[in-house]
């Protein structure tokens, strides 16, 4: 029967075969899970995609809630570097959101740029007229008469001079910020200008750079490269460069003559200082920084004291109209210091009790002080009170005692002498106490001699063993920076545990003639750098250099190609400082392009790619570590002992 069915239903058998392997295949398929997501992925990534395309609001709404908490967790972890990803999106959208909505955006900060604008100036106004009032009560002040006489020379009314002295602004600090980076290059500050943190006020302004930007490229050649951005008592005046920001912060928006001063300083430090501006790397440490706060503070200072100059200048003209009118204040002057004497006489007897009588000396400048004190405390106060209200520092007195007066000094004279005697006893008791202290302080002493004897004899042991232990480190240090490393980089390939350095010539930076690398492939390689340097961080004292080599393939001129490596190492070299100024190294990083020098062979053939590379080692400081070691082994009686120098690597 079997041979039978196998003449008669061979294809339906074979058929059957068939059906029942590909059942138990698709048995085993629903079982696997890496099975069952290499067939469905593909679907939901193509079901995605055309949702997104279509711009299906429940697919969109889904993604966005996920979207909104990776970024989140993205920027609590890294924000620096959030940051840096979405600067170039974002910053670009917003200018463009605003340009392309400009009526929207009005309406939209209407409501609080309106409150603002409205609030600074009814500020402004009502400050203005306080001092203009302040300025009209002074009286028969030396300024009014100046302010007279110059209205009448000039034919310009006293009104718009008050308004004009009202208008004048203080000039607190300046700035000067990159425009690329956004970074603080310089700054100076008046000391009295109350401004707290001003790293906190140079990002403000960088914050606004791509609207500013914005505005000056928006085609309209009537605009100007500045712009006053004010708000309440502070006003930053920005003065666009080619490649910074100066900016002036005042206590009121400037007029035009103070706006033409400060073009004019910018304009001399732009000319000094313009190559620096234009190649400045973030270093903060270098000798132009410093020179250009010197330039802005002096100018802060001196600025500063011609407004003072300004401010006094003329006395001897008013002086001598002031004179002219002399003998009509006279009796006015007689009037008010009567007055003034009064009004002292009324706050001692309010602040004392005692009857007092001012007298002018008629002899010398200065007053007479008379009556009959019933507390002779009240003396001091009384002078103080006279002379701080009569702008004197001569003041004599004639005071007399009262019966009660003598009687509380008589009271104050036998409690003085109660004390004293007091006193004596207590020093007695006092003695006797001491001299008990002193043997016992003797006897305590010695049992202290002895504990410090002890405790010297094991400062002196632990000293020893920790010289012993530092010079083991020292005679093994390339082997002990050896392993960390090793330990540190061991699973990554561009590390080369022979020679202690960083190999990348399978990373495959740079295409041919390239200097710029691929973005992915040189985070890579900063950040394999980074760990690098963190071990080496360890050892910092005892580093002579870290140097970065840039090395081309042997296609095409040698010298273009020696070029090609120096431009490609100052490239990564400027990314790796960053990483070097974090660990306090940024002294130590040098770049060298080597050309085609040493180029990778491969089966006796040139591997082009792979000669295309970077590498990156470090110099231990020879001098430093056998100048420590020789340190360490001097012996008691001040001779070196023989030293064996660590070999340089």
């Amino acid at each position: 029967m079997e041979r039978l069915k196998r003449l008669l239903l061979e294809d339906e058998l074979r058929l059957l075969e068939e059906l029942v392997s590909k059942v138990e295949r698709l048995e085993f398929e629903t079982l696997d899970e890496a099975a069952i997501r290499a067939k469905i992925l593909p679907l939901f990534d193509d079901l995605l995609l055309r949702r997104l395309s279509e711009k299906e609001s429940g697919t969109l709404k889904a993604l966005s809630d996920y979207i909104a908490e990776i970024i989140a967790e993205r920027v609590a972890r890294d924000p620096q570097k959030m940051s840096r990803a979405l600067q170039d999106v974002i910053s670009p959208a917003i200018a463009q959101g605003i340009a392309d909505n400009k009526e929207k955006m009005i309406d939209a900060l209407y409501p609080i740029m309106g409150g603002m604008i409205s609030k600074y100036v009814t500020q402004a106004i009502k400050e203005m007229m306080e001092t203009i009032n302040k300025k009209i009560e002074q009286g028969f002040s030396v300024e009014r008469y100046k302010r007279k006489v110059k209205a009448k020379l000039t034919g310009v009314s006293e009104s718009e001079l008050l308004i004009e002295e009202s208008s004048d602004a203080d000039l607190l600090a300046m700035f000067v910020i990159h425009k690329e980076t956004g970074l603080l290059i310089s700054e100076a500050h008046l000391e009295e200008s109350g401004i707290g943190d001003v790293q906190m006020v140079a990002s403000m302004a960088s914050a606004i750079k791509d609207f500013i930007n914005d505005w000056i490229s928006s085609g309209n050649e009537t605009k100007k490269e500045v712009q006053i951005l004010s708000y309440g008592d502070a006003t930053l005046y920005i003065e666009s460069a080619g490649s910074v920001y100066l900016i002036a912060f005042l206590e009121s928006e400037p007029d035009y003559e103070q706006r033409s001063e400060i073009n004019d300083f910018f304009a001399a430090l732009l000319k000094r200082y313009a190559r620096f501006f234009q190649n400045f790397d973030g270093d903060d440490s270098v000798a132009e920084v410093a020179q250009i706060s010197e330039r802005m503070h002096r100018y802060l200072t001196e600025r500063q004291g011609m407004k003072s100059s300004k401010n006094g200048g003329g006395f001897a003209f008013a002086l001598f109209g002031f004179l002219g009118l002399g003998l009509l204040f006279y009796g006015g002057y007689r009037i008010a210091d009567a007055y003034t004497v009064y009004s002292v006489t009324e706050r001692i007897k309010a602040q004392t009790g005692e009857e007092v009588r001012i007298v002018p000396l008629e002899e010398e400048e200065g007053y007479l002080l008379q009556g009959s004190l019933n507390d002779p405390s009240h003396m001091r106060s009384i002078e103080r009170i006279a002379k701080d209200a009569l702008a004197t520092k001569k003041i004599k007195n004639d005071f007399v005692l009262t019966t009660e007066g003598v009687e509380r000094v008589r009271s104050e004279t036998i409690r003085t002498i109660l004390s004293e005697q007091e006193k004596r006893m207590r020093a007695y008791e006092k003695a006797f106490e001491s001299e008990l202290k002193r043997v016992s302080q003797a006897l305590r002493e010695e049992v202290r001699q002895e504990k410090r004897s002890r405790e010297t004899l094991q400062k002196q042991l632990d000293d020893a063993l920790q010289k012993e232990r530092k010079l083991a480190m020292l005679a093994s240090l390339p082997e002990q920076i050896g392993a960390r490393l090793k330990r540190a980089l061991g699973d990554t390939p561009y590390y080369d545990a022979a020679h202690m350095r960083l190999n990348f010539a399978t990373l495959h930076l740079f295409e041919e003639g390239k200097t710029e690398a691929d973005a992915e492939k040189r985070e890579k390689l900063l950040s394999v750098f980074e760990r690098y340097i963190a071990v080496l961080s360890h050892y910092k004292p005892y580093i002579k250099k870290i140097t970065l080599y840039s090395y081309s393939d042997s296609k095409g001129d040698a010298e273009e190609n020696l070029n090609l490596t120096m431009r490609r190492a100052a490239y990564i070299g400027k990314y790796a400082q960053a990483t070097m100024r974090r660990y306090g190294m940024q002294h130590l990083l040098e770049v060298l392009g080597k050309g085609e020098e040493d180029p990778v062979m491969r089966n006796g053939e040139e591997d082009y790619e792979a000669s295309r590379r970077v590498e990156i080692g470090f110099k231990l400081d020879r001098d430093t570590i056998v100048k420590e070691i020789r340190k360490l082994s001097v012996g008691k009686n001040g001779e070196e002992s023989e030293v064996v120098h660590p070999k340089d690597k």
